[in-house]
C-alpha cells in the first residue's frame, strides 16, 4: 500500500506521535465497521510525504479491499480514506518431492498379530529439500509397479502421518492386516501442489518393501493370584497359561513370562522397578506358579504379568494382584556399642541388619525399656546420667512377630570437672581441696603444678597411676615466697580425663629464717677485720650487730656470706653477731650468732736509723717499734731457717742480736708485729739485710823487749771490717778496721783483749792484706813486768807472711 501523508492539522504541519489505522477484507460488501482485519501503524512524518506499507500473510490469488484513517497525537482521527483494492500474488510450486526409494517392510510392531512396520527416508517439499505435506500409502497382496499404482486391486491405507524434514528416518506401524499374509507396499509424498512418483521397478524399489503380517501374541493372563509364602519375604504367584496365539496353541521353547511388581500401589507397569523374566515351554491352559522371594517382611506388593511367544510377540497386561509377606521376628541389631558424649550422656549405636522391624528398643541390663525408636534407627543418645558411672545397655529390634536382641555393651560416663573449694598457702606448702562435682567415690584425680602459668615449667605431682581418690591434697617442698599455678582434672574408670580446672596464681608465704652458721673472722689490716659465715636459709637479708652494746653496724642483702669491718684500731679485740631477718616477721623472730673475739693486726715495724752491727758470726738489727709490743723475726740465708718469737720491744728503738752466724754470708731478717692473739700481717713485714764479716788470720810470735820470743803465746786477729769488735769462737776478741799504727794488747786470764790506742773508725771492709802491725802487748797476768813494746808483728794473710 502507498499514500500521501496528511498534515497534523488538515494538510499542514508534520504529524508527531500520530498513527495510521488500516482495515481490509476479502469481501467487497464489507464496510469500515465490519472489516475483519486491522493494522495500527505509529508514525512521525511530515505532511505530503509518500508513505508505503507492506501487508503479508494474505491468501494467494484473493482480492482484498482497503481503507485507512490518520490520527494525530491527541488523538484526533481523520475521515475515512478512499477504498482501494488489489489481489494477493500467487506463487506456484513446480518441483515435486523426490521419489521414496528405500521403503522397508518389517513383520510385526507391538507384538500383536496382523502388524507390519514400515521404514523409509523422508523426501523434501522440492526434491530432497524442505518438508513434504503428506503421504499416500497403497498396499496389495502382489507386487505394485509404477503403472499399477492407481489400479483398483490396490488399497489406500488410512493414515494422517505428518512428514518429517527431508532425509529424516520415518517409521510407522501398520495394524489390522491379515496374520501371516504377505503384503506389498507403494508410497508417495505430496507438497500441496505435486505428488512424488512411485517408480515401481525392481531397480528403484527396495526389495524389502514387502513382508508378511505378524502372527497373534498370547492372550493376556486374567487370573493372576498372589498368596503369602511360607518363608519370610516370600509371595507365591499362580495363573493359567495362555495360548501361543491368543488362547490357542502351546507356548513353545523360547517363550517367557515377565513378572513386574512394586510395593507402591500407585506404580504402573512401566514404572515398576522390579521385574522377573521366566523362560518357559508349557501347554496352554496349564496352571503356572512362581515364588517371589527376598521381599520385605510384612509388606504389601502389587504384581502384573505378561506372556511372550517364541517370536517375541508379547501379550497384553494381566490383571493386577496383591500379596502380603509374612510377619517374622526381625534380625538382631549388630555392633552395639556406646560412645561417651559427656559426663551425663552416652550415645548408643548399632547396625540395622533387619528389613522388617517395626522399630527398636534400648534396654538397660535389668531389661527395663529406656527408649523406643522407629524403624531404621541406628542410634540413641541417653542423657541425665551420673558422672563417672558405668552403664550397660543393649538394643532389640521388634515387630508383631517378636524381637531379637543385640549383645550387651557397657561404658563409663566421663568424670565431671572438679571444682576448687580451698586454696591455703603456707611457707613451703599449699593445701588444695575440691568438690567431687557429683563424681563417684572411685573417681581418680590428677594435679599438676607450674611456676610459669604452664608455659614451660610443668610438673604433674599426682597422676592417674597414683589412684588418688581423695578430695584434698598438699603440695609440699615448695619454695618460699614463690608464685605457683595448679591444674586439676578427674579420670573416669576408663582412664579418660575430664576438663581441666585451674587455680589463679598462688604465692607461698615467707617464714622465720634459720640462723647463719660457722661465723668466723680474721684480721685484714691494723684497721679492718674480714668476717664470713655459712649462708642462712629463708632470709631476706642480714644485719651485723656489735657484741658490745648491741648496736647495728650494717645491713646486707640476702645470700651475702661475708663483710669487712673497717675503721678499727691496731691490736684491738672485736666481736659481732650476724643476724638473719625476714619481712615475714621482721627481726623479732630472727636468729643471732655469737663469734669468738678477733684482733686487728699490730702496727707494723718501721726501719730504724741505727744500722745493723755485724761481725763474722753475729748480727744485731734495729727497728722502730711500739713500746711493749711483741714481734716475730724470720731469717733467711746461710742455709738456716730460724724463727724467733715473740720478741718484746723494751723501747721504741728495738733490737735483736743473732749469734752463731757464718762469716761472709748474706742474711735477710723480716720483722713482723704480733697482735695479742700472736697473729701477724704477712704482707707488712720489715726486711733488714746484713752480711757477716770475712775471717782473716794474723799469726806470729810475740817478742819481749829483748826481742826474745814468748813461747806458748799466740795472738790471732780475725774478722771483717767493722766499727766494733766481738769475740770469736776461740774466745778472742776480734778487732777490725785496723790501720797502720801502734796498738796495745792486754792479756787476761780468759781472753786476749785487743785494745786500740789509736785507729781510724772508717775503712770498713778494708783490704788489710798489705798491712804491717806494731802491737804493744801488756801482759796483765804478770804483775811487775814492764810489758812488751814496739813489737813487730808480721802479718800472715791466708798462709802467706806479709
Amino acid at each position: 500500500m502507498n499514500w500521501t501523508s496528511p498534515g497534523d492539522d488538515g494538510n499542514m504541519n508534520a504529524i508527531d506521535g500520530g498513527q495510521y489505522l488500516i482495515k481490509y477484507s476479502s469481501d467487497p460488501v464489507d464496510v469500515w465497521a465490519t472489516m475483519d482485519y486491522s493494522w495500527y501503524i505509529s508514525t512521525d512524518t511530515a505532511a505530503g510525504v509518500r508513505s508505503i506499507f507492506l501487508i503479508t500473510g494474505l491468501a494467494e490469488g484473493d482480492t482484498y479491499y482497503f481503507y485507512i484513517e490518520t490520527a494525530d497525537e491527541k488523538p484526533n482521527w481523520s475521515g475515512l480514506s478512499n477504498l482501494t483494492s488489489s489481489w494477493a500474488q500467487v506463487v506456484y510450486d513446480l518441483i515435486a518431492p523426490s521419489a521414496i526409494s528405500n521403503l522397508t517392510a518389517l513383520s510385526g510392531a507391538t507384538g500383536l498379530g496382523g502388524q507390519i512396520t514400515l521404514k523409509w527416508t523422508a523426501p523434501g517439499d522440492d526434491g530432497t529439500t524442505g518438508t513434504a505435506s503428506s503421504y499416500e500409502l497403497r498396499y496389495a497382496t502382489k507386487y505394485i509397479s509404477a503403472g499399477d499404482y492407481e489400479e483398483s486391486w490396490t488399497s489406500v491405507y488410512p493414515q494422517s502421518w505428518t512428514p518429517k524434514v527431508s532425509l529424516s528416518d520415518e517409521s510407522y506401524a501398520l495394524t489390522g492386516l491379515g496374520e501371516g499374509t504377505t503384503y506389498f507396499f507403494a508410497l508417495r509424498a505430496y507438497d500441496n501442489f505435486n505428488w512424488s512418483v512411485w517408480t515401481g521397478t525392481t531397480s528403484a524399489v527396495n526389495s524389502l518393501s514387502f513382508n508378511f503380517a505378524s502372527s497373534s501374541a498370547p492372550a493376556a493372563v486374567n487370573d493372576l493370584a498372589a498368596a503369602t509364602g511360607a518363608s519370610s519375604g516370600e509371595i507365591d504367584l499362580s495363573w493359567t497359561t495362555p495360548g501361543d496365539d491368543g488362547t490357542t496353541g502351546d507356548l513353545l521353547t523360547g517363550s517367557q513370562f515377565l513378572i513386574k511388581y512394586s510395593s507402591d500401589a500407585a506404580q504402573a507397569w512401566d514404572t515398576m522397578q522390579y521385574n522377573w523374566y521366566i523362560s518357559t515351554a508349557v501347554a496352554h491352559g496349564a496352571s503356572s506358579a512362581q515364588a517371589v522371594t527376598g521381599l520385605l517382611n510384612q509388606t504389601s506388593y502389587y504384581f502384573y504379568i505378561k506372556t511372550s511367544d517364541e517370536a517375541g510377540n508379547w501379550a497384553g497386561l494381566s490383571n493386577r494382584t496383591t500379596g502380603f509377606t509374612r510377619i517374622v521376628p526381625p534380625s538382631a541389631p549388630t555392633g552395639f556399642t556406646g560412645v561417651v558424649l559427656s559426663e551425663a550422656s552416652i550415645q548408643w549405636g548399632w547396625a540395622d541388619t533387619s528389613l522388617n522391624e517395626t522399630g527398636f528398643r534400648v534396654r538397660s541390663s535389668t531389661n527395663g525399656i529406656l527408649q523406643t525408636l522407629g524403624s531404621g534407627a541406628t542410634y540413641w543418645a541417653e542423657t541425665a546420667l551420673a558422672p563417672n558411672t558405668s552403664y550397660y545397655r543393649y538394643a532389640e529390634a521388634y515387630n508383631g512377630a517378636g524381637s531379637s536382641s543385640s549383645s550387651l555393651a557397657g561404658v563409663w560416663t566421663f568424670a565431671a570437672a572438679p571444682v576448687f573449694t580451698t586454696v591455703d598457702q603456707g611457707s613451703f606448702t599449699i593445701t588444695l581441696a575440691w568438690s567431687a562435682a557429683g563424681n563417684s567415690p572411685v573417681t581418680r584425680y590428677a594435679l599438676s603444678i607450674s611456676t610459669d602459668n604452664f608455659s614451660l615449667n610443668i610438673t604433674t605431682f599426682v597422676s592417674i597411676t597414683d589412684n588418688f581418690v581423695l578430695n584434698t591434697t598438699v603440695a609440699a617442698n615448695l619454695q618460699l615466697n614463690t608464685t605457683y599455678w595448679f591444674r586439676l582434672w578427674a579420670y573416669n574408670n576408663d582412664g579418660i580425663a575430664s576438663l581441666v580446672v585451674a587455680t589463679g596464681p598462688v604465692k607461698t608465704d615467707k617464714t622465720t629464717p634459720l640462723p647463719p652458721s660457722a661465723v668466723s673472722g680474721s684480721p685484714m689490716s691494723t684497721s679492718s677485720i674480714y668476717w664470713n659465715w655459712t649462708d642462712a636459709v629463708y632470709e631476706d637479708g642480714y644485719r651485723i650487730i656489735s657484741s658490745t652494746g648491741g648496736n647495728p653496724l650494717t645491713s646486707l642483702d640476702a645470700d651475702t656470706t661475708f663483710w669487712t669491718q673497717t675503721g678499727l684500731s691496731p691490736n684491738t679485740i672485736h666481736n659481732i653477731y650476724v643476724e638473719a631477718w625476714s619481712s615475714y616477721n621482721g627481726f623479732a623472730s630472727s636468729s643471732a650468732c655469737a663469734l669468738s673475739s678477733v684482733y686487728t693486726y699490730q702496727t707494723p715495724p718501721v726501719a730504724s736509723a741505727t744500722p745493723p752491727l755485724v761481725s763474722t758470726n753475729t748480727a744485731t738489727i734495729y727497728w722502730t717499734a711500739v713500746s711493749g709490743a711483741q714481734y716475730r723475726i724470720e731469717r733467711s740465708g746461710g742455709g738456716l731457717g730460724v724463727v724467733w718469737e715473740p720478741v718484746t720491744a723494751a723501747s721504741v728503738n728495738a733490737s735483736f742480736e743473732d749469734v752463731g752466724l757464718a762469716p761472709s754470708v748474706n742474711y735477710t731478717y723480716t720483722v713482723y708485729s704480733l697482735n695479742d692473739a700472736q697473729e701477724w700481717d704477712s704482707s707488712a713485714g720489715l726486711n733488714i739485710i746484713v752480711v757477716t764479716e770475712k775471717v782473716y788470720s794474723i799469726s806470729g810470735y810475740l817478742r819481749d823487749i829483748d826481742n826474745a820470743g814468748i813461747q806458748g803465746i799466740a795472738v790471732s786477729l780475725s774478722g771483717l771490717a767493722s766499727a766494733d769488735y766481738v769475740t770469736n769462737a776461740g774466745g778472742f776478741y776480734v778487732f777490725s778496721g785496723l790501720i797502720t799504727g801502734s796498738y796495745s794488747v792486754t792479756l787476761s786470764s780468759c781472753v786476749y783483749v785487743f785494745m786500740p790506742v789509736s785507729y781510724s773508725t772508717s775503712s770498713l771492709c778494708a783490704d788489710i792484706s798489705g798491712w804491717d802491725f806494731k802491737v804493744l802487748v801488756v801482759p796483765s797476768i804478770t804483775p811487775g813486768k814492764p810489758g812488751f813494746v814496739s813489737v813487730d808483728y808480721p802479718l800472715v794473710f791466708d798462709g802467706v807472711v806479709k
